[in-house]
């Protein structure tokens, strides 16, 4: 084995293979029928979340749709820290605008570079630079966490965030007759996609050391 070889040998012992991207916080679709609200830019909408694992934040999606007669606007999306009290509005950690598509729409976030710590709070922040009529801006599916009618109230479908909107420029809980309008019971229908930034465990410094002793045998072993 060429030294080379064995120093990949070590670093492969100690990292393992490479990361790949994996679902972490996935909020399904309505319990009854699918709910879609309007935003745009002078009405943002936004899910605050907890991310389960430290982590790079590759993608998040959404389910789009439009009032018919109109046309998709662009989308601007954008992660936040929250405030002290919880809410969208804190440091902005990425933004872009992409043309938003009908259906399921998978938004690549990965060039942004936003790192997310395990147990913390975040917001995902969607808005728009249209700014014209409500009714025909962009749409998205919520999940307003209740069955209307048809048997007992379901549970919150996420409990670790909430959906807000923006009303004169002050953020605030999402309420109306779709969640009883009590607050905190609607969230954002999405799905966020993370690769895992967790530091390697003793077990893998182990290999890692191990993999060095190898490389340092082969190495002494050619000059004998």
């Amino acid at each position: 084995m060429q030294v080379p070889q064995a120093l990949s040998l070590a670093v492969l012992l100690c990292c393992g293979a490479a990361h790949a991207s994996v679902v972490d916080v996935s909020i399904p679709t309505g319990v009854e029928s699918q709910t879609f609200m309007n935003y745009h830019a002078a009405s943002l909408l936004a899910q605050t979340f907890t991310a389960g694992f430290a982590q790079s934040l590759d993608a998040v999606t959404l389910h789009n749709d439009h009032w018919a007669g109109s046309t998709f606007q662009p989308l601007t999306v954008s992660v936040e820290k929250t405030t002290a009290e919880d809410a969208p509005g804190g440091a902005i950690l990425g933004s872009l605008t992409v043309n938003a598509a009908y259906g399921f729409q998978r938004i690549d976030l990965s060039s942004l570079g936003i790192q997310l710590e395990q147990g913390q709070h975040y917001a995902l922040v969607l808005g728009s630079t249209y700014s014209g009529n409500l009714d025909y801006a962009n749409a998205v599916e919520i999940n307003p966490g209740y069955k209307p009618a048809y048997g007992p109230d379901t549970p919150n479908a996420y409990p670790e965030g909430m959906l807000w909107m923006t009303s004169n420029g002050v953020w605030t809980p999402y309420t109306d007759v779709s969640s009883q309008n009590i607050p905190g019971l609607a969230d954002l229908v999405f799905t966020t996609y993370g690769t895992p930034t967790a530091v390697p465990e003793p077990a893998d410094v182990t290999l890692f050391m191990l993999g060095l002793g190898l490389m340092a045998a082969k190495v002494r072993s050619r000059r004998l």
